[in-house]
């Protein structure tokens, strides 16, 4: 759980942000273009630029530091499992 936190805390504080600051002018874009639906749309639009930009971000700044820990970890036993006789 203690290396998803970093990750699941840059998600809630990327779709926050978008929510606080794109929502509005977004809807009011969409309301000439869907209508009623607009709000709806609207959600649907934010949730999926923040998910990207939330992806972006985790990757550049915690998925490669977990990789390299991964890699650390099964280094030994690959090296080990290739020392055996077969």
């Amino acid at each position: 759980m203690e290396r998803s936190a970093p990750t699941l805390t840059t998600a809630v504080a990327v779709t926050t942000f978008m929510f606080a600051f794109t929502y509005v002018p977004q809807a009011i874009v969409l309301a000439f273009i869907d209508g009623p639906l607009a709000v709806v749309s609207a959600v649907f639009v934010v949730l999926s630029e923040s998910s990207s930009i939330a992806s972006l971000v985790s990757r550049r700044f915690f998925v490669e530091e977990a990789l390299f820990d991964t890699f650390d970890a099964v280094s030994p036993l690959l090296s080990s499992a290739a020392s055996r006789p077969h």
